[in-house]
């Protein structure tokens, strides 16, 4: 499979778009985790805490998520998107379409599971 111009302009602009929406929500959880000091009870302390742990959660998979669809982005930008990072073999335009940022082909994600 070779991508073309459009279908790669397509990735890219979908991929940025994605990115975009990912920085949004990263810079809106930050500013939702501004927590006081001023608790009135252990149990709102506890829910605070709660919060915090649960945003942690949130935002490590939202970082995780930017890094891989920014490195797709690279790889568009360096003409090596669409090859797998492992072995070197095509990408299906179906796997593509299903998951844009992605960097392995199937076999070798099966390898690495």
């Amino acid at each position: 499979m070779h991508l073309t111009p459009e279908e790669l302009h397509g990735f890219q602009s979908a991929l940025s778009t994605e990115a975009e929406h990912l920085r949004k929500q990263l810079k809106n959880l930050s500013a939702e985790s501004e927590f006081g000091n001023d608790t009135d009870s252990l149990e709102e302390e506890s829910d605070e805490t709660e919060e915090i742990t649960n945003q942690f959660g949130t935002r490590t998979v939202l970082e995780d998520r930017l890094v891989e669809v920014n490195a797709a982005l690279d790889r568009i930008a360096r003409g090596s998107y669409g090859i797998c990072t492992s072995c070197g073999s095509e990408l299906s335009s179906e796997l593509l379409r299903l998951n844009p940022e992605s960097s392995l082909c199937r076999e070798c994600k099966k390898r690495e599971s």
